[in-house]
């Protein structure tokens, strides 16, 4: 292990978990604060630092009280007993070094559940490896057009930074496509309003989402999965979207007309014809995992994003 290396990784995780990251003191690498919550890091492979790491005790001290840190070891000594740290290995770093980058990009706060602790693994003699276990069987759900469910449960939960209830629930949205034709005249100027786009709405709250239809797949779902009920009819979806149509085609028209010595400007707002345009639409699902912890966290269950607003209207997210 490049112990350098190490520590900037580990730096990167915390900071990406709002902790106040410092260097350490020299038996220590890092040292890393957030709200009453510290935790020292050691990244080594030395048997006799591990050691002297793993029997030593690190406080600080928060007002009066003094509260005992987390002591973190990043290590890919697989014979260094440990018993009294929670144990980062080669799995551990790739994996919250990988979530960290995402955060980052997205601008969240990493969640990093600090009670895993991975013991060093037995070194044995190769053997035949042992078949893996048969999954769980599930009960399976009914089939509905929707979004691949790519994020499990666990991952959803370190992702939330919560502890707490997690519920895959399958929420109602309209895909729609629309088309327009037909032309207006005005003055010798000629408007053509052919177009055609698509996209989708939430069907419990109306605000607008983004759906490839290329990805949905209509299989059938976990049997505990929640599944709700649009709020929003197909005829309400439709007088919503259409409007919306209607405005983005819309066109101000500027006719300029010269007299003699006199210039003179027109303008005319041209709106496409309401029975010129067309709306298809077709009722999806999009899963989310929806973890009740102190607060409640919701995460896009097909592509991982953390939800800053609630998918339907009867949760609030803090």
């Amino acid at each position: 292990m490049i112990r350098g290396r190490a520590r900037e990784a580990v730096w990167q995780i915390l900071e990406t978990a709002s902790f106040d990251v410092e260097e350490g003191d020299g038996l220590i690498d890092l040292s890393a604060i957030r709200d009453d919550e510290c935790v020292v890091v050691l990244c080594s492979d030395d048997a006799e630092e591990i050691a002297a790491f793993d029997e030593t005790r690190y406080q600080f001290r928060a007002g009066d009280e003094k509260i005992g840190c987390i002591k973190l070891l990043v290590s890919f000594n697989e014979r260094a007993e440990t018993e009294n740290v929670v144990r980062w290995g080669e799995d551990e770093i790739a994996e919250y070094a990988g979530m960290a980058a995402v955060a980052g990009m997205l601008g969240l706060e990493l969640g990093i559940d600090f009670g895993r602790k991975s013991e060093p693994k037995e070194l044995q003699p190769e053997s035949e490896p042992e078949p893996e276990p048969e999954p769980e069987n599930r009960a399976a759900g009914p089939e509905i057009p929707h979004l691949p469910v790519k994020v499990t449960h666990d991952y959803a939960v370190r992702i939330s930074g919560q502890k707490g209830k997690a519920t895959c629930r399958f929420i109602p949205h309209w895909f729609y496509s629309w088309e327009s034709s037909g032309e207006k005249e005005f003055r010798d100027r000629m408007v053509n309003f052919d177009a055609a786009d698509s996209g989708a709405i939430n069907a419990i709250n109306g605000l607008p989402s983004v759906i490839d239809i290329a990805d949905i797949v209509e299989e059938s779902i976990d049997a505990e999965a929640d599944i709700l009920t649009p709020t929003i009819q197909r005829k309400e979806a439709e007088e919503q979207i259409i409007p919306q149509v209607i405005d983005l085609l819309t066109k101000n028209v500027r006719i300029k007309q010269e007299s003699g010595d006199t210039i003179s400007l027109e303008n005319k707002i041209i709106r496409p014809d309401r029975n010129n345009i067309s709306v298809d639409l077709r009722l999806v699902y999009v899963p989310v995992w929806q973890i009740r912890g102190k607060k409640i966290v919701e995460i896009n269950a097909f592509n991982g994003e953390i939800l800053c607003e609630p998918m339907d209207d009867g949760v609030e997210i803090i």
